[in-house]
């Protein structure tokens, strides 16, 4: 790779190389980050840390130039979008959409350190000076296909942590001998990215919550409902009211989808047992494994699955391809239910639009119930 030609008056904005390559480590897993770098033909270090040092290095001695960076800036705005989200499907009715699309029409960012900093990440330090799981509208791009809202926040939550009182100084360790265990609780802030994607073919309206900003679920699903909320409230109607119900997807996927890899399942069984299935080796399918094949086959297919886990392969071109994963997630008291409702899924490891796209296409597909099931 070359160094490109300075930028004249007229070009682009410069790409902050070193601000890029933390932004996409930082919100991006380690294993998608780095094959998407590689896909960008930028050689990898040491781990995460020693990949962004080393290409830091080749950004400063003008091994890596802005031709370089720009490409691979258009790839990380895509992942923003895309990437490791919580989803739920909102079908609009036709009255609503005039009404949805002249907000969206309106919309602009609401100008902060967010807003600035869009699409980088803002560092703890800097988060440390913004309210608390507040999103605030940070970006909008219109496209052909709709319109995406990005909305940013400082997502905040508690991480409990063992402390290993060995390393303490002896007269404060003393203190701890009679505990088993000390626990620690530290404060978490990360910035999130959440999105709401409005199509212009009247499709279902998304909310996309940021996965990678907190692990814990409740705290995700508290942030769509902030979303839900503050969307309609701006529209000025209540339209996303009903997410479209995502369990009949389980059972069906399972069932009909043979391109997918099968990695994790819970099911009740005919018999009145309860299971709960996960694939050790990421690249063979539970379907096929000889317990669950001899089980499921025993039974007749008499399950009603409440959770699956599964990954399809997308080729991005013949040397590179993603594993998008999504799981959808019921607790087993569900089954029993006359009509069960589940309205979340988690959609992870997908590099953009294409592969991200393809899963939502697979799982809207799989929503008619199965007879019999």
């Amino acid at each position: 790779m070359n160094a490109s030609a300075t930028p004249g008056p007229t070009s682009a904005p410069a790409i902050d190389g070193a601000k890029l390559l933390r932004s996409l480590v930082e919100r991006t897993d380690w294993p998608v980050a780095s094959n998407i770098l590689r896909y960008h033909g930028l050689r990898l270090g040491r781990g995460a840390k020693g990949t962004i040092f080393k290409l830091r290095e080749m950004i400063a001695n003008g091994a890596i130039g802005q031709a370089d960076l720009r490409r691979l800036f258009v790839r990380y705005k895509e992942n923003l979008a895309y990437g490791d989200k919580y989803v739920r499907f909102y079908d609009i009715g036709d009255a609503s959409w005039p009404q949805i699309k002249a907000y969206a029409d309106s919309a602009r960012a609401e100008v902060g350190p967010f807003s600035a900093s869009f699409p980088y990440m803002l560092t703890e330090s800097e988060l440390s000076n913004i309210a608390p799981n507040n999103p605030v509208l940070s970006a909008v791009e219109r496209s052909p296909l709709g319109i995406t809202l990005y909305y940013c926040s400082n997502r905040v939550h508690f991480v409990r942590e063992k402390i290993n009182t060995y390393e303490m100084e002896e007269r404060i360790s003393e203190a701890f001998k009679k505990y088993d265990e000390v626990i620690g609780v530290k404060v978490s802030k990360k910035q999130a990215v959440d999105v709401i994607w409005i199509p212009n073919d009247g499709g279902p309206i998304e909310i996309r919550v940021d996965a990678n900003a907190c692990p814990i679920v409740e705290t995700s699903m508290a942030a769509h409902e902030i979303l839900r909320i503050n969307f309609n409230e701006a529209v000025g109607l209540n339209v996303l009211n009903k997410a479209v119900n995502l369990f009949p997807a389980i059972q069906n996927i399972y069932i009909n989808d043979e391109d997918c890899r099968v990695t994790e399942m819970a099911f009740m069984a005919g018999t009145g047992s309860h299971k709960h299935e996960t694939m050790r080796k990421s690249q063979t399918c539970l379907r096929k494994e000889r317990f669950h094949e001899a089980g499921v086959g025993a039974l007749e297919g008499d399950i009603r699955a409440h959770l699956i886990t599964v990954f399809w392969e997308y080729e991005i071109n013949s040397d590179f391809s993603s594993y998008p994963e999504l799981k959808i997630q019921g607790h087993f008291r569900l089954i029993d239910h006359t009509e069960p409702e589940l309205h979340d899924a988690l959609i992870r490891r997908s590099w953009g639009a294409a592969d991200y796209g393809m899963v939502t296409f697979r799982l809207l597909s799989n929503l008619a119930p199965n007879d019999g099931t």
